[in-house]
């Protein structure tokens, strides 16, 4: 996938996971997810960024098929 987005926001799901029960309200749901984007490490999205260029080969060697990314 080459949309980075995709992957923070499937990390962030994971991070809020054991919290979604205790969300009573939007207000709730919107300082539980500040907090968990506040916990998302400047090393995962230099991780990503750094991966696009495999990520673009990836898709060209498949000829835009599937990938592992």
């Amino acid at each position: 996938n080459l949309e980075l987005i995709e992957h923070l926001w499937s990390y962030l799901d994971k991070l809020i996971d054991n919290k979604r029960a205790g969300i009573k309200n939007i207000d709730e749901l919107k300082i539980t997810l500040e907090e968990a984007w506040g916990d998302i490490h400047v090393d995962l999205i230099e991780r990503l960024v750094g991966s696009i260029k495999d990520r673009c080969q990836a898709v060209i060697d498949t000829k835009g098929g599937p990938t592992k990314h």
